[in-house]
């Protein structure tokens, strides 16, 4: 998927995590690309997580995104 705005793709929710709580996982990572893909304080990104199925994984974007975006002010 692509928004012409940023003439680059959106990040892709991933697929390949390990479930074992590393300091590095995919989800923080993809939670951060989304903060920097979004420049909207999370609007977009909230919205797109919202789509996600799994509540717990929702739950853990939405923080790391939240942080992230703290972090940037």
């Amino acid at each position: 998927m692509t928004d012409a705005s940023h003439n680059r793709s959106i990040p892709e929710v991933p697929t390949c995590c390990c479930m074992s709580g590393c300091a590095n996982c995919v989800y923080i990572q993809y939670a951060v690309e989304m903060a920097d893909y979004f420049k909207d304080n999370g609007a977009t990104a909230m919205k797109i997580i919202d789509a996600l199925e799994d509540e717990t994984l929702k739950t853990f974007l939405k923080m790391e995104v939240g942080h992230i975006l703290l972090k940037q002010k």
